[in-house]
C-alpha cells in the first residue's frame, strides 16, 4: 500500500527492486519500554512501530524526533533508562544526527539502530519493513501471532460502543458553523446574536410559500468524487417527489452539456418542462430540459485572453484547461501534487495582473471556474422567481466567500448550504446534522419540504 501511494504521489520516483531490511537480520525488542527517535522523512516508520508495539502490548512506546528528544524528552528516558531501549530510525541524510545523538547517551543504554542505506521515499519504505520485522521478531519471542492477536471480550464492546450516543456535538451545529466562517474570535455575546438570527431566519422561512427550488449540482446533488455518475437513488426519489408535486426546479452548475444529458437519463420526459438549467455557472440559461442545447464555441474576449495567459505560464503543463464560450475551467492534473486551492491562487494571479481582465473565478471541490463578471448562477434564481411568481429556495455546497455558490446563496435570504456557509447571519445557513454533508444533507433538506394548497413550505428541523 505504501509503495502504491509513493508511486501515485510522484510518478518520477525510482524505487529499488528489493528493500535491504527484507533480508537483514533483526533482533527482538527485549525491554518493556522503548523510545523511537526519527528525523525528517522517517516519521511514517516511527508511527508504524509505535502503533504495532502498543496495540499488541509488546512495549510502551514514546515517539520523538531527535531535536525534541534533545530538548526535554531525554529527562523522562533518564528516569527509566534501565528498562528502556532507544530505537533509532535514520537514512543517509539523518544518519549523522542519529549517530551523534546515540553517542551522547550513557554507554550502558540499550540501543537498536534501524538505519537504511536508501534515500528519499525508498528509505521510508525500507524503514517500514524494518518496523514490521522488529515487531515480528518480538512477537515470536513471546509466542504471539501479530496478524491474529487475541481480542478480549471488553475490546469488542469498546469497538461497538457507538461514540455519538455518548457525547454531545451541539457545539458543531449551525451557529458554530457561522462563527467559524467569520474567522474572528468567538464570544458568548456573538453566539447569542447568531442564535437570535437563526431563530428569526427559521420563523421567516416557515412563513414563505415556495414555488421553486434552485440547486447546485456537483457537491450538492451528487458528491464531487461521484460527479461522473447519476445522483443516488435517494436524491432522485426526493427530487422526483417535488417535481410530481408541481415544484419548479432549477440546476445551477459549472457543468454544461454533460449535466443536460445526465438529467434526461433519469428525469421522466413528462417533467422536463419543470426543469431549468443554468449551465457553465449561469452563462448559458436553458429554460426547459426539453429545449435542445448546442455545443458551445471557443472562448472570446477576456476569457480568450485568460487562456493565452494561462498557457504561457510554467504551471500550464500541470493543469487541464477546458475552454468554452462562457466559461474556462482549470483542473489540476492528478499526480502533480497541486491542489484546487493552489490552482485558485494561480488563476487569480493571472486574472488580476495588469491589465486586469473583467472576469471572476470560483472554486469548487475539483476545479476553478472563470466566467465574465456579468455572469452568475443567480440568473437561474431570477428566472424561476419571474416564471413562478413566488419565492424560490436555493441550496448549494460552497457558500463561503470565493466558493462557486457564494453569489447564489447570498442573493436572497432563503438559502441553505450542504457544506460551507458564509458568515452572513441573514442567509446561507447549514442546518444539516453533525457529520452529514453533500447529497445526504440535500436529502435531509428536501424531506423538510412539504406541499401547500398552492405551493410548498420548508419546515426547518428543530435543533
Amino acid at each position: 500500500m505504501s509503495t502504491l501511494l509513493t508511486r501515485s504521489s510522484d510518478q518520477t520516483v525510482e524505487l529499488p527492486t528489493s528493500l535491504p531490511w527484507l533480508a537483514a537480520e533483526v533482533p527482538p525488542l527485549l525491554t518493556a519500554h522503548c523510545v523511537v527517535l526519527y528525523g525528517p522523512g522517517n516519521r511514517s516508520a516511527a508511527i508504524d512501530l509505535e502503533t504495532r508495539l502498543s496495540e499488541l502490548g509488546l512495549a510502551s512506546v514514546q515517539v520523538a524526533d531527535y531535536r525534541n528528544f534533545a530538548h526535554g524528552r531525554h529527562t523522562g528516558f533518564a528516569r527509566n533508562a534501565d528498562t528502556t531501549t532507544v530505537i533509532s530510525l535514520a537514512c543517509p541524510s539523518t544518519a549523522a544526527l542519529a549517530t551523534a545523538t546515540l553517542e551522547a547517551l550513557p554507554p550502558e543504554t540499550r540501543q537498536m539502530r534501524l538505519h537504511s542505506s536508501l534515500t528519499g521515499p525508498a528509505a521510508a519504505l525500507d524503514l517500514l519493513v524494518a518496523s514490521m520485522r522488529v515487531v515480528g521478531a518480538t512477537a515470536d519471542r513471546v509466542g504471539l501471532e501479530p496478524a491474529r492477536p487475541r481480542v478480549p471480550p471488553f475490546g469488542r464492546r469498546l469497538y461497538h460502543l457507538g461514540a455519538q450516543r455518548h457525547i454531545s456535538l451541539e457545539k458543531h451545529g449551525p451557529i458554530e458553523r457561522k462563527l467559524a466562517a467569520l474567522h474572528v474570535p468567538r464570544s458568548s455575546e456573538l453566539r447569542s446574536q447568531y442564535s437570535t438570527a437563526l431563530q428569526r431566519w427559521q420563523q421567516g422561512v416557515r412563513s414563505q410559500e415556495l414555488r421553486g427550488l434552485v440547486i447546485d449540482y456537483d457537491g450538492t446533488a451528487c458528491a464531487t468524487s461521484e460527479r461522473f455518475k447519476l445522483p443516488t437513488l435517494e436524491v432522485q426519489r426526493e427530487l422526483l417527489r417535488l417535481l410530481d408535486g408541481g415544484l419548479r426546479i432549477g440546476f445551477a452548475s459549472g457543468r454544461g452539456r454533460s449535466l443536460y444529458a445526465d438529467l434526461r437519463r433519469w428525469v421522466p420526459s413528462s417533467q422536463w418542462d419543470r426543469i431549468t438549467l443554468g449551465l457553465y455557472n449561469g452563462s448559458l440559461l436553458v429554460r426547459s430540459l426539453r429545449d435542445e442545447v448546442s455545443s458551445p464555441g471557443p472562448p472570446t474576449g477576456a476569457l480568450d485572453s485568460l487562456v493565452d495567459r494561462l498557457r504561457d505560464e510554467p504551471l500550464a503543463g500541470s493543469m487541464k484547461i477546458n475552454e468554452r464560450a462562457g466559461q474556462v475551467s482549470i483542473e489540476p492534473v492528478t499526480g502533480t501534487g497541486i491542489g484546487v486551492e493552489a490552482t485558485a491562487n494561480w488563476v487569480s494571479a493571472c486574472v488580476n495582473r495588469a491589465p486586469r481582465l473583467a472576469l471572476k473565478s470560483f472554486q469548487s471541490g475539483h476545479s476553478v471556474d472563470v466566467i465574465d463578471t456579468a455572469t452568475s448562477k443567480v440568473a437561474v434564481l431570477d428566472y424561476l422567481n419571474d416564471a413562478t411568481g413566488g419565492n424560490v429556495l436555493a441550496i448549494g455546497d460552497r457558500g463561503d466567500d470565493g466558493g462557486n455558490d457564494f453569489e447564489l446563496l447570498s442573493a436572497q435570504p432563503w438559502t441553505l448550504s450542504v457544506d460551507r456557509c458564509s458568515g452572513d447571519h441573514t442567509r446561507c445557513w447549514n442546518l444539516a446534522p453533525v457529520g452529514v454533508s453533500g447529497p445526504p444533507a440535500l436529502v435531509f433538506y428536501l424531506k423538510h419540504l412539504r406541499p401547500l394548497r398552492s405551493g410548498w413550505h420548508f419546515r426547518p428541523p428543530s435543533r
